[in-house]
């Protein structure tokens, strides 16, 4: 995976109810770009959701494989930050898209990334979490019935699903949204309630495993409550407030 990114811009506008990066390289290119590669795998016969989990030394938890699931005109944030905090807290993260080895650029064109794995190559017993960026991505990423599936499955089996902004589409599509409280961008709102959701404008919402917030704003927060419930998953307690 090849990750570019130049100065970002300034961002637009993402409720509660209930680290490091070991495997890459970091090299500057010119003043504006940050060019981040991927290190080839020490032992290519290993598929790397096979590799077993072991505990971290970072004290925000113990290592997990994460899926964001992202296709063109993602929120370049939106991906971006939860991607370098969860590689920070010392996660693995996999970025899915309907197609491997893919090249997508953000809808600011501050991000432009390379998919690790297509969907019809992955389940969701192979990842911990699910993370999904807004921007135009998820209304791509609804109409194909494995990024569907993987939704309904990852949040069905009790992992944490984070949605940002227009991603709480996804789980309109997957069926996941009725009798859950969420947050989302304003002009989701009427979509939500119609899938059966109690919509509310806050900041980040944890409902059970759902986790949602509405905008670029609310990174930070809903970021936290991320990596709070992988903690909370590695111990086998629920988050605070979940």
């Amino acid at each position: 995976m090849t990750l570019v990114e130049s100065e970002p811009p300034a961002s637009p506008g993402c409720l509660k109810v209930g680290p490091d990066l070991p495997d890459l390289k970091v090299r500057w290119r010119g003043v504006k770009r940050l060019v981040l590669d991927r290190v080839p795998q020490r032992s290519p016969t290993v598929a790397p959701w096979a590799a077993p989990r072991k505990a971290s030394p970072h004290k925000e938890g113990v290592v997990a494989r994460i899926a964001i699931i992202v296709d063109e005109m993602f929120e370049d944030s939106e991906f971006m930050e939860p991607f370098d905090r969860l590689r920070a807290a010392g996660h693995e993260v996999q970025i899915v898209g309907l197609a491997a080895k893919k090249k997508i650029t953000g809808k600011r064109g501050t991000v432009t990334l390379t998919t690790d794995v297509a969907i019809r190559d992955v389940s969701s017993d192979q990842f911990e979490a699910l993370v999904i960026p807004g921007g135009y991505s998820p209304d791509h990423l609804r109409t194909d019935p494995g990024m569907v599936r993987l939704t309904r499955e990852m949040f069905e089996s009790g992992k944490p699903v984070a949605a940002v902004c227009h991603a709480p589409w996804m789980l309109a599509e997957a069926g996941n949204a009725r009798g859950h409280t969420m947050t989302s961008w304003p002009s989701l709102k009427t979509d939500l309630v119609n899938a059966g959701a109690h919509w509310v404008d806050r900041e980040v919402v944890e409902d059970g495993n759902l986790i949602s917030s509405r905008k670029p704003a609310d990174l930070p927060k809903f970021c936290e409550a991320i990596l709070r419930h992988l903690q909370a998953r590695a111990g086998a307690q629920p988050p605070a407030g979940a």
